[in-house]
């Protein structure tokens, strides 16, 4: 942000030369000394009081010193005396976004993308601006906007699905990206975006397609596995596809408690009764100790194997690890019936009724 500021500044000054006070104090106020730019931009305020880019440069020296007040009054000059520039509602729009004012900084912004002397980036900057101002619906305005010229381009396809799959709009992350998928179809972060919005729209076989190609095209990327793990009911014919990619993975990453856990989850959906799933669903805690759904996992399946007291054990840890999680509990309450604690059992049901109740 700094360089950027100082680059339009200098390139301002060719424009509109406010003599060698001005000149010298953007030399200082680049060169970190801004002491002594301000010694200069004062002098030049003075020469030259209806010069916009003089107080916008003073204005960005005041902030580096931390006079939040003269940063401000020099900063309203500045818009005053030249906010109708481009050049100055750029040089503002970034004074007011590193002063956390986004929603001044994001209008000021949009005036000067409608410029031609415009960057390509400055109406996403703005809309990014809107959102963190709080201002969804102008930030969505604009990043529908950047979408619309430049469906075909990635990184605006991928902005605008991310906005969209975040509003749990599936059908319409899948819309934003669909175009720029088709120019560019081995790009594993559209591929994945299309994935996650298949998902949502619960057309799971196409979202185990596109899944399966991230993995293809970048393996060591971990949400395709992430996904896959949530589906696995649903995979049907590509689960030996899906097992072997989990495998590469394991392989590739001992030391990932999340792959030997989501391969330990394949081979049981395979074989309920697979004889290296528990030994996996071990490492998986003993490279992390906190991870709830490790625990679950290995629980129900020790409840599977009628080892109950331990099931009890890595249940109530799964619980303890994330107690808005209800089928811990459903468990713990299976588990207690058969270990004859019928006072647990009903704690336990109880429980879970109330995390499903709310909607947990």
């Amino acid at each position: 942000m700094m360089l950027a500021l100082g680059s339009l500044m200098m390139a301002l000054t060719m424009q509109d030369p406010a003599g060698k006070k001005l000149q010298q104090g953007l030399v200082d106020l680049r060169g970190g000394n801004y002491a002594q730019a301000k010694i200069e931009l004062e002098e030049a305020s003075q020469a030259q009081p209806g010069n916009a880019f003089v107080w916008v440069s003073l204005a960005e020296v005041y902030r580096r010193l931390k006079q939040t007040d003269d940063a401000e009054r020099a900063a309203d000059k500045a818009e005053r005396t030249g906010g109708t520039q481009p050049a100055i509602q750029h040089a503002l729009a970034l004074f007011y976004s590193a002063e956390a004012q986004y929603g001044h900084a994001a209008k000021l912004e949009e005036q000067y993308a409608s410029s031609p002397k415009a960057d390509a980036q400055a109406l996403s900057r703005a809309g990014g601006w809107y959102f963190q101002a709080g201002d969804d619906k102008d930030g969505e305005r604009l990043y529908k906007a950047v979408w619309e010229r430049s469906k075909t381009d990635p990184d605006v396809a991928f902005q605008y699905a991310q906005l969209r799959l975040h509003k749990l709009d599936f059908s319409g992350a899948a819309d934003a990206v669909s175009p720029a998928l088709s120019v560019h179809p081995d790009n594993a972060q559209l591929t994945l975006t299309m994935g996650v919005a298949r998902y949502g729209q619960r057309r799971f076989e196409e979202a185990v397609d596109q899944f399966l190609k991230v993995i293809g095209l970048n393996p060591s990327v971990p949400q395709p596995y992430e996904f896959l793990g949530r589906m696995l009911e649903q995979a049907g014919a590509r689960l030996p596809e899906i097992r072997k990619a989990f495998e590469n993975w394991a392989a590739a990453n001992p030391d990932n408690w999340q792959a030997q856990l989501l391969l330990a989850k394949v081979r049981l959906s395979q074989d309920a009764k697979d004889a290296g799933a528990e030994g996996l669903f071990r490492r998986s805690i003993a490279l992390d100790s906190n991870s709830w759904e490790a625990h679950y996992e290995l629980g129900t399946l020790l409840e599977t194997k009628r080892d109950f007291r331990g099931a009890a054990e890595e249940l109530k840890r799964a619980s303890e690890l994330n107690p808005e999680e209800p089928m811990p509990h459903y468990h713990l309450a299976r588990v207690y019936d058969r270990l004859g604690d019928a006072d647990q059992a009903k704690t336990e049901r109880q429980k879970h009724a109330d995390l499903v109740a709310a909607g947990k």
